[in-house]
């Protein structure tokens, strides 16, 4: 796979624009449009958010692991995409698609599942 990645980010009008960091379809992109430049600072700055903020996060995710029960931490680390879709919802107007809301479902049902979350509603409609 990596060397599909190469070709295609090395394949002149049809890929990775390295200079303004852009992608191209082969059509010829307006000047206005472009995006930054991308400078040695910026690939540095970039890399620095993405592996700091990737070991801060597991640091915290690892620390609270170890103090609840292993069903929660996995459920909770379940629901993170569904969070995802949320948050970029309401505040990027990126409005999921059907594929993403039936997988959505079905990672929400099987939280509920794993948890026992329908064990609880049945008990107590059957004790009501």
């Amino acid at each position: 796979m990596l060397p599909a990645i190469a070709i295609f980010i090395l394949s002149g009008d049809c890929g990775f624009d390295v200079v303004n960091g852009m992608m191209q379809s082969g059509v010829v992109v307006p000047l206005g449009q472009m995006g930054d430049p991308i400078t040695p600072m910026n690939w540095f700055f970039a890399i620095l958010l993405g592996s700091v903020g990737q070991a801060v996060v597991w640091t915290f995710i690892q620390y609270g692991s170890m103090r609840l029960e292993p069903a929660i931490v996995a459920g909770l680390l379940l629901l993170s995409p569904v969070s995802t879709l949320a948050i970029s919802a309401a505040l990027f107007q990126e409005f999921p698609s059907v594929l993403q809301l039936v997988g959505a479902v079905i990672v929400l049902l099987s939280v509920a599942l794993q948890n026992g979350l329908f064990n609880k509603l049945l008990n107590k409609k059957a004790t009501a």
